[in-house]
């Protein structure tokens, strides 16, 4: 058996770029800590090996590792692992290649080169077999399909590594006695069919004792080496945390002994491992950091200040949220901003000396700040008060001053409360004043397009109490993708052709400028070429042979080409074919015409197109005309006269002409009036374009110069006009508004004129805004949501794009004006975005979903347990609820009457009350419910009812009795007492 020659540098080579090219990619994303890994599989091993696979191997292995990027969509992680396998190989074939096997060949004990002979065997033979053990600790890389599990819940993962492997090889070549195996190896029929001789061997020969240590293995006590492995893991994860996983794994040995057999063939052995097996995922606890404050602004304290306000900021870490933060101005709450971990508070000073104290918490601690403010006022007349408060302005989006972004698109977004009216507030981008910003309920927001770099927004606000202006910064940083190069034309890779001029265009994506192209022709730069930003488009001079065009593009990223090769092979030069023209009617240079008109055919051969014909009547030329590509034919109004009809034919190899002259003496005149009927446009059409074709119909005139063309009262001298058939056109610049088009035709007898109203209103641009969610990052816990945006200055669906992740989606609803999009939230993140384009121009929006998947809630009843006995009147109520963050949202029920009086603390899970009883069995049920379910738990409690003890006297039978003794024995009946203490 030939065995695949396998190159583990290679591999580990190509292993480690992998390794630390996801590394990297997910460093910046694991925030929490890695998880650890604990597996253990069993499985099948065997081997590609000289000798065939037999049965009976089996392997066990078990790993400890940890995943270092388990928030990426490519995790990584480094393991552990410790194996053992066990292989069996069984040969159906006798082998003669044992010369040089110390084992087999009497250098020891064994002798198969020699057997007796009264077996008649001319050269010794052996039926290979062996045993191969092998454990192995090693170390692994690995890499897992992330966003496939998330979403599926399916593992796939690669894994590579190296290990040091101990390996001893035996084979069983003697029987119980020590003896070879001659007389049997003889008398098997080596012709037999393979599974035959298989069996035989396995049942009536071998003994299956391994007792040989094979060739190399003279000790018997093994080997150790280094060894490279790798393998795919195929599973699923039947929780988030415990998986079920089957794989391959293969041990690339780098020698030829793992079977003991080296000399048969020269390639070296592979160990297989098939197994099925366990995995458990398990997350550390995150051991949280005390709270930092570091105050930025002011930089020292105390701090005297020039004006009645100020602004603390200060950067607060290990804390998640503004819950755990707090802040005082002279032992007064204060408003604050905080987001990721920049803190801003903007507050009013009272003269002298000013507190700002800054409190953070978390679990592990508490950090506190103290800034001092000195402000003394300024001495002069007194100020009038103000009117209600200034205007403030708190910015939403971008966050916080110097935020990153990746995209261009931006929808900014400012709070400015104490202002009424739109006209109150201003907004500048870059230093250029926006207009067309939306304010409604104190929300500023625009949408605008982000230069590479930094951008500033700044913001004025103005009431009777005066102006505030804030300003705020924010950086575009592109990401940059690889160009795309695809040559479209010519079509195929390899394009022959007889032309010594060819058209090269390419589609290029991804590169903004002509000067990040280049295009070579045979190794040399080829300037000469147009881009438009999307298309390349170049004439290239090919010589005969072969040319290799190709089209590179780069960018930050890095490059992208395509190339083509052309191949010219010129054709047999073609004897020289000038044109010929040739009149056929009229047929002879001159004749004499009674009617005004007259219709002339003429034959003109070797022309491929009209560009190379040209028709002149009476040394103007005329366009109009038929052509076949064979024939001419024009009929021609004609002037009193001679009338000179001249045709001119022009190809490469000449060019030919002729002419007839024609002369009307008719007596018939014009006595009719010009006749003049527009044909389009419309009259009152109204144009979306600058540019219209006016047509018309003009009858009864002769020349082009009878006909007028009007503008609201400004001539066009641009128009053409064929007497022969009375079309008049008209190409016309419009100006927005309503105008007047009219022509004007003129002849003896007299005027005509027609006129149509038109009205130019240009097209603009679309605009489109959601707003379903109502801000631009929005978070549920619904798996389904509905994008509804507002899109004006379109007609129709297609031009809407509707794209979720990237991914374009046309299942959504229009109704010419409102956009729906129903969607199913399957990952965490979500990005939409709804671009709208027209002729002038086009818009987008896009909103970022947060799906924050909610489990079902749980119920647990901690006191009292189910079945309690008691004797009160009243019981204590605890419960322990997950899952639910309201108190709207549990119910209390003892004998199904809801039960309003009780506490629940959603950040303690806790619920606590005190219920009434009534006598007998009672019925305690907590029910809870949030958004992905509900729970409820109940228990049993038996409240028992002591009755009034109750005494009747049995003896004396009477109230009044007599006796003369001077001893009395009382009998009475006493019921519901339990001891004598009680009597």
């Amino acid at each position: 058996m030939r065995k695949r020659n396998c190159h583990p540098n290679r591999y580990w080579l190509a292993l480690s770029g992998l390794f630390l090219s996801f590394a990297l990619f997910a460093q910046p994303a694991a925030k929490p800590l890695p998880p650890y890994v604990v597996g253990l599989s069993l499985g099948s091993s065997y081997q590609t090996s000289d000798v065939r696979v037999n049965n009976g191997g089996f392997g066990a292995s078990i790993w400890l590792g940890r995943e270092y990027a388990p928030a990426a969509p490519v995790g990584f992680g480094l393991r552990g692992r410790l194996s053992y396998s066990k292989s069996l190989g069984l040969d159906p074939f006798p082998t003669t290649a044992i010369g040089q096997n110390e084992a087999l060949n009497g250098t020891r004990e064994l002798n198969y080169l020699d057997y007796p002979d009264e077996l008649n065997v001319d050269k010794g033979f052996v039926y290979f077999n062996h045993r191969t053990d092998l454990a192995e600790l090693g170390a692994e890389a690995v890499f897992t399909l992330n966003r496939l599990r998330e979403q599926t819940g399916f593992h796939v993962a690669l894994y590579g590594g190296y290990g040091l492997d101990w390996y001893n090889v035996r084979y069983d070549q003697a029987d119980l006695g020590g003896q070879p195996y001659h007389a049997a190896y003889a008398g098997l029929d080596a012709n037999a069919p393979k599974e035959r001789i298989l069996n035989t061997l396995r049942n009536q020969i071998l003994d299956g004792d391994y007792e040989t240590a094979a060739d190399g293995f003279d000790s018997g006590m093994g080997k150790l080496k280094f060894m490279p492995s790798a393998g795919i893991e195929l599973g699923f994860d039947l929780t988030p945390n415990f998986a079920l996983v089957g794989g391959h794994r293969m041990t690339f040995s780098g020698t030829d002994l793992l079977d003991g057999q080296q000399w048969e063939d020269p390639d070296n052995d592979i160990l297989h491992y098939t197994s099925l097996g366990l995995q458990w995922r398990i997350q550390p606890k995150h051991r949280e950091k005390r709270p930092i404050i570091d105050v930025v602004a002011p930089s020292v304290s105390p701090w005297t200040s020039p004006w009645p306000e100020a602004e603390v900021r200060a950067r607060i870490r290990h804390v998640a949220s503004p819950a755990g933060v707090s802040c005082t101005i002279n032992g007064y709450p204060a408003p604050f901003e905080f987001f990721g971990e920049q803190f801003v508070t903007r507050v009013s000073l009272q003269p002298g000396r000013n507190e700002v104290v800054i409190t953070a918490t978390n679990t592990r601690g508490t950090a506190r700040e103290v800034v001092v403010i000195m402000w003394t006022p300024p001495i002069g007349p007194p100020v009038p008060p103000a009117i209600g408060y200034r205007p403030e302005i708190r910015f939403v989006a971008p966050p916080y001053d110097g935020f990153e972004t990746r995209q261009a698109p931006f929808t900014f977004e400012a709070e400015v409360q104490h202002v009424r009216q739109r006209r109150d507030v201003r907004l500048w981008f870059n230093d250029h004043r926006i207009d067309d910003f939306r304010f409604s309920g104190g929300r500023l927001s625009a949408n605008v397009t982000l230069r590479e770099g930094r951008n500033v927004f700044r913001v004025r606000a103005t009431n009777e109490a005066g102006t505030t202006e804030e300003t705020i910064s924010l950086r575009y940083l592109p990401e940059w993708q690889l160009p795309e190069v695809r040559i479209t034309l010519p079509a195929t890779d390899e394009y022959h052709t007889t032309e010594s001029t060819v058209r090269i265009e390419a589609v290029v994506a991804h590169v903004s400028e002509k000067e990040d192209i280049r295009l070579t022709v045979n190794g040399r730069n080829w300037p000469r070429f147009s881009f438009d930003g999307r298309i390349v488009r170049a004439d290239i001079n090919v010589p005969a042979g072969s040319t290799l065009v190709r089209i590179t593009a780069h960018n930050q990223a890095g490059q992208a080409s395509d190339e083509v090769r052309i191949v010219r092979q010129d054709l047999p030069a073609e004897p020289a074919r000038p044109p010929r023209v040739t009149f056929v009617q009229p047929d002879q240079p001159t004749i004499t015409h009674s009617e005004p008109a007259y219709t002339i055919v003429a034959q003109v051969d070797n022309v491929r197109d009209k560009d190379q014909i040209t028709l002149t009547v009476n040394g103007e030329r005329v366009w109009s005309y038929d052509w076949d590509g064979y024939t001419l034919r024009k009929r021609i109004v004609l002037a009193r006269g001679d009338n000179v009809v001249r045709i001119v034919a022009t190809n490469a190899d000449g060019t030919d002409e002729a002419q007839v002259r024609i002369r009307y003496v008719g007596g018939v005149q014009l006595d009719q009036k010009p006749r003049v009927r527009i044909t389009a446009p419309a009259d009152g059409a109204t144009i979306s374009q600058p540019t219209l074709t006016l047509e018309a119909r003009v009858d009864h005139v002769t020349s082009r110069q009878d006909v007028e063309v009007w503008r609201s009262g400004q001539r066009i001298h641009d128009f053409r006009f064929d007497a022969g058939s009375g079309q008049l056109e008209a190409d016309i610049q419009l100006r927005e508004g309503s105008q007047t088009l009219r022509v004007v035709a003129r002849n003896a007898a007299g005027t005509a004129d027609d006129a149509v109203t038109v009205r130019y209103e240009p097209v603009r641009p679309p605009s489109v805004e959601i707003v379903e969610p109502a801000t631009s990052d929005y978070t549920t816990s619904l798996p389904q949501t509905t994008i509804e945006a507002n899109i004006l200055g379109v007609t129709t669906r297609n031009q809407i794009s509707v794209r979720v992740n990237g991914n374009g989606r046309n299942d959504f609803e229009w109704d010419g004006q409102r956009l729906l999009l129903r969607l199913e939230l399957k990952q965490p993140l979500t990005r939409v975005r709804i671009e709208a384009a027209n002729d002038a121009g086009t818009d987008a929006d896009e909103v970022t979903i947060r799906y924050e998947r909610q489990e079902r809630p749980t119920v647990r009843i901690t006191t009292p347990a189910d079945g309690t006995t008691t004797e009160a009147d009243r019981i204590r109520v605890e419960a322990t609820i997950t899952g639910v963050q309201s108190k709207s949202r549990v119910a209390l029920l003892v004998n199904g009457q809801r039960v309003p009086s009780f506490q629940f603390v959603p950040m303690q899970q806790r619920l606590t009350a005190t219920v009434a009883l009534r006598p007998g069995r009672n019925t305690i049920r907590i029910d809870a419910r949030n958004d992905a379910g509900q729970a409820s738990d109940q228990v049993q409690v038996i409240r028992e009812v002591t009755p009034a003890p109750t005494v009747r006297i049995t003896f004396p039978e009477t109230d009044h009795y007599r006796t003369g003794k001077d001893r009395l024995t009382a009998k009475a009946t006493v019921q519901h007492v339990r001891a004598l203490s009680e009597l």
